[in-house]
Order: C-alpha cells, then sequence, then structure tokens
C-alpha cells in the first residue's frame, strides 16, 4: 500500500518538515502534527552553524547525541520505502523527544536559556494535542471495561474449530480469542479475484478446500434492530454476500445462520451517553456450503469499450492504478475498478466519461471519455488531486 510514501525524492526528504503539518494523510489517516522533528533538525542546524560537531564528538554525551540523531536519520530510509505509515515508525517517535534535549544539551547556551527552549518545545508539542486531540477520535467504539469487544458466542463455536470467512474491511479481529482457538480465520474484502489467481487467491482457496467446517462471519447492518432469537440475515445482503462468496467457491446455507448479540458492535457508531436500546447490533455465523466457483455467472461484465479504457489508464498511471490488481465491478453508473493498494476507484461511466477518485477526495475528477481516452497519443496528469505533492501543496 502507498497511501503514505513519497512520490518523489522532495516529498522524501521534506517528510520530516511535512509531519508538522496539521493535515490528514500525511504520515497516519488522522491529523497528528509532530513539531518534534522540526526542532530536531533546528537543533542540529544551530550546532553545525556553531560549529560544535567536531569540537564536542569526543565528549560521551556529545557521541550518544550523535549515535541517537543517526539512528533517527537512518530509520527514515526503510521506512519511506516501504510503508510511510506512522504506525510502524514507532521506536523512531518514541526517541525523537529525548533526541531534542540531547541536541539541546549540546548547544553552548546557558542553563536558563536551555530551559526557556525546553519549556517552549515542550508547550508547542502540548498546544497540539490541545488543538488536534488524538482521544476519542480513531477508535470505532470505547473501551471502557473487558472484555475489550463483547460478543456472545456460544458454547458449540468455542468448543470446535473451523474456518471463518469475514468480509468487511474492518476485521473485528478482536472477537477471534473467543472463538476454538485452532479456528482458522480470512478475510475476502480485499481479495481480487477477477483480476486473476494471484498468491493471495490462491493461498485462500487452497485454505477453503482443505477446511472440512466453514463459517461466515459478518455484522448485521445498521439501523435493523435484530434479536437474540432472529435465524435469517436480510435477504437482500444474503444476496450480496453470496455474490462475493460465489468468486471462492461457497454460498450461505440460509437456514443455518444464527445470529451472535455484541455489545461491542452496537457501541460502534453509538453516540455516547446515549441509551442503547433499539441499536443492538450483532454478527451473523452461518455455515457456508461449498459449490463450484461462479465467477462469470455471478457477475455481470463491463463491455469491452469500458474495460478498453480501464486498461489505459493503468498503463499510463501504473503506480497509482496497479495493472492486473484489481477486478472490475459493474455498478448502476457504469463500471469501476478498485485499487487496494493506493486508495484509487477508477470508473468508466454510463454516459460515456472516464474518472477517478482518490480516497480523501469529494468529487471524482474526469479524465475524458471513452473514445478520447482510447485514441492515439491521448496523455494524462497522474498527479492525483488531494494526494500529490507536499501538504501545503495539495488540492481536494
Amino acid at each position: 500500500m502507498i497511501r503514505f510514501m513519497p512520490d518523489t525524492w522532495l516529498e522524501a526528504l521534506a517528510r520530516p518538515i511535512a509531519m508538522a503539518v496539521p493535515d490528514g494523510s500525511v504520515y497516519v489517516e488522522t491529523l497528528a502534527p509532530d513539531f518534534r522533528f522540526v526542532f530536531a533538525l533546528a537543533l542540529a542546524l544551530a550546532l553545525a552553524l556553531a560549529g560544535l560537531g567536531w569540537r564536542y564528538r569526543a565528549q560521551p554525551a556529545a557521541r550518544r547525541a550523535l549515535a541517537l540523531a543517526a539512528f533517527c536519520a537512518a530509520t527514515f530510509v526503510p521506512w519511506l520505502a516501504t510503508s510511510g505509515n506512522g504506525r510502524y515508525f514507532m521506536p523512531t517517535l518514541f526517541v525523537v523527544g529525548p533526541l531534542c534535549v540531547a541536541l539541546l544539551h549540546q548547544l553552548p547556551f546557558g542553563r536558563g536559556l536551555k530551559l526557556g527552549l525546553l519549556g517552549f518545545m515542550v508547550a508547542a508539542q502540548g498546544f497540539l494535542l490541545t488543538q488536534v486531540e488524538p482521544w476519542n477520535s480513531w477508535g470505532l467504539a470505547p473501551w471502557k471495561a473487558g472484555p475489550a469487544f463483547a460478543v456472545d458466542v456460544p458454547a458449540d463455536l468455542r468448543e470446535r474449530p473451523a474456518t471463518y470467512v469475514t468480509l468487511s474491511s474492518i476485521s473485528y479481529s478482536l472477537v477471534a480469542p473467543r472463538f476454538h482457538p485452532e479456528s482458522r480465520w480470512v478475510s475476502l474484502a480485499s481479495l481480487q479475484v477477477l483480476s486473476g489467481e494471484t498468491a493471495d487467491v490462491r493461498r485462500v482457496r487452497l485454505l477453503l478446500e482443505a477446511s472440512p467446517v466453514v463459517h461466515v462471519m459478518f455484522p448485521s447492518l445498521a439501523g435493523a434492530v435484530v434479536a437474540s432469537g432472529d435465524k435469517v440475515p436480510l435477504a437482500d445482503q444474503s444476496d450480496a454476500i453470496d455474490l462475493v462468496l460465489g468468486e471462492h467457491g461457497l454460498r450461505l446455507e440460509r437456514d443455518r445462520c444464527r445470529l451472535l448479540p455484541s455489545a461491542g458492535l452496537t457501541a460502534v457508531g453509538a453516540k455516547p451517553g446515549q441509551p442503547l436500546e433499539g441499536q443492538e447490533r450483532g454478527f451473523w455465523v452461518c455455515a457456508a456450503a461449498k459449490v463450484p466457483r461462479a465467477i462469470e455467472a455471478a457477475r455481470p461484465r463491463a463491455s469491452p469499450q469500458a474495460e478498453a479504457a480501464l486498461d489505459r489508464i493503468e498503463q499510463l498511471c501504473p503506480r497509482m492504478f496497479p495493472p492486473g490488481t484489481a477486478g472490475t465491478s459493474v455498478l448502476p453508473v457504469g463500471a469501476r475498478r478498485f485499487y487496494v493498494a493506493s486508495d484509487m476507484r477508477l470508473y468508466a461511466l454510463n454516459d460515456g466519461r472516464v474518472a477517478y477518485k482518490y480516497m480523501r477526495a469529494l468529487n471524482a475528477v474526469v479524465v475524458g471519455t471513452r473514445e478520447e481516452v482510447l485514441a492515439e497519443g491521448f496523455r494524462m496528469d497522474c498527479k492525483i488531486q488531494g494526494r500529490a505533492g507536499l501538504p501545503w501543496e495539495r488540492e481536494i
């Protein structure tokens, strides 16, 4: 996934500064500005201008500060090359604060000035926390008391192993420990079977073929009040799920479904302090029957011209629209491909237009008609609005 990976050398070199900008999707999904790397760069520059690097390098404290600075600088390289995602940068995020203190200690200032600068840095970082509070902004539900994500699991599911297939992009993996410890779990949310049998698709197929017992687990729909005695999911929901399962040689056994009430799932989206009566939700667990794979029959097909237009955009901008990684879905408005790795959607609309939409953008961007896209000499700008460039250059 290239969500946080820089597109240019300039973006890579400017990442420590970009992390201080109050904008989302810089190095995490949410707004999480961080001044500490800017402070570290400023202190290192001050040391260089003062000519203190060579003078104090023999001192143990200076050597430790230099080693810590080298560690922080070096970790940016593999981090940006692999993900650029802040959750995989935690060791450096933990030590950059002490690095600022170590660099400040090496400056030829009096104790009072050093303490004043240290207080300023702490106050500035604290100010960011008051303006962009990280608490209660990311979790799906409040976690006030155990268990972590409450769900009522019947005894037979706790005592017998099985393979559980999930379908939503949110894994709800906190419920897994409540089932038999030898159970296996697999999500079909991001598998693109229509794009060909990739390595991931092949592994999932082999797992399902080798599993004697397969259950499908999915959350009940929001707004549909459920009771613990409910036995059958909504027909429309079941039909949509069977379309996805058919690509993997499965279908729901609708007469073998049961609802697992979940206080954790009910709390998702609930307003704090509001009563939950009438908002009860749970997880459906349905036995899955193995059937011949029905990809061709399960999904309608896009027109050859629409497929060709989508293929052309993939050829022009392979970084944003990686060829062979997204299957084509037919929607009421036209054909669509969803590229999980780049958070991009590409459309060949029924009215003839070809457009793309970035995850963070409000509207789709039209690149031309199908005829224009397929014409010889067609070119498009692969700099995606809302994603390309440094945070202060982006457009939504």
